[in-house]
């Protein structure tokens, strides 16, 4: 379809968006960052994604 259009795509990448969000309080919500900050530091970790409200 882009071919036909003749649209040039740069790049391209999937998101999770979801469905329901999670409300925490803030003690958890500080857990939860620091797991993020810690698997976002991995190498081996493209993206992490969450459904907590913010």
């Amino acid at each position: 379809m882009q071919e036909e259009k003749k649209i040039n795509i740069l790049s391209a990448e999937k998101q999770r968006i979801p469905n329901t969000l999670v409300d925490l309080n803030e003690a958890q919500q500080k857990e939860i960052h620091e797991l993020i900050e810690t698997l976002e530091e991995d190498d081996d970790v493209q993206a992490v994604f969450h459904n907590m409200q913010e």
